[in-house]
């Protein structure tokens, strides 16, 4: 999944310095995603060149005057846009796990759902040609036993994987309409004063009432 997504929804909530950025993906996606600051700068950098992020100077509480980065009214739309078209970019465990993040950030109820159908659409692609795949394969006598109990475990883990997220589907489906992003951001924007700084017990998460899977 592209990094750009991720800084975007971040910004979305309300400026931030290169920093605050940092502390946030450390501590709500480091436990699966590591990026170095050299990395977010480069790519704040990028969206700056796009238009879809703007640097400004503003004061800050523990010293000298810092640079603010914060989302433009063409990063929200691509921000908007992309909601709804990562997902074909999605190859991995991980990149899945990002994606939901950034839609819990920065997505509404409508995003959520969409997001959900795609990962089962992709899980029970991946299902049936992996059973496709070890029908074929049991039917060699030579077919080693570890590769069997390896095909065995990624079964389950996909069929446990698609259960998940119709549970999750379910309860969106008996959940109250949550804050669209067109509010986010202007909660965000109300947000950024010039002494705001990153709080990770500010953090905005309207999926935390959801249980989360190690499987995805």
């Amino acid at each position: 999944m592209k990094f750009r997504w991720i800084l975007l929804s971040i910004l979305n909530s309300g400026r931030r310095t290169g920093y605050d950025v940092k502390q946030i993906v450390d501590n709500e996606l480091g436990h699966f995603w590591h990026v170095t600051a050299p990395q977010i700068y480069g790519e704040l950098k990028k969206l700056e060149s796009l238009g879809w992020v703007t640097k400004e100077v503003g004061p800050s509480k523990r010293g000298p005057q810092r640079h603010y980065f914060k989302l433009t009214d063409t990063g929200i739309s691509a921000l908007r846009a992309a909601l709804y078209s990562t997902s074909g970019e999605i190859e991995s465990k991980d990149e899945w796990k990002c994606l939901w993040w950034v839609i819990s950030k920065a997505g509404n109820k409508q995003n959520k759902v969409h997001f959900l159908n795609q990962l089962i659409s992709d899980k029970e692609s991946r299902l049936l040609k992996l059973k496709e795949r070890i029908a074929i394969s049991s039917s060699d006598p030579e077919s080693h036993s570890w590769d069997e109990f390896l095909s065995g475990w990624a079964v389950s883990e996909l069929e446990n994987s698609v259960q998940w997220a119709k549970d999750a589907l379910e309860k969106l489906s008996i959940s109250r309409d949550e804050t669209s992003i067109e509010d986010q951001a202007v909660m965000g924007a109300q947000a950024s004063r010039d002494d705001d700084e990153y709080d990770p017990s500010s953090s905005y998460d309207p999926f935390a009432g959801l249980n989360d899977s190690t499987l995805l």
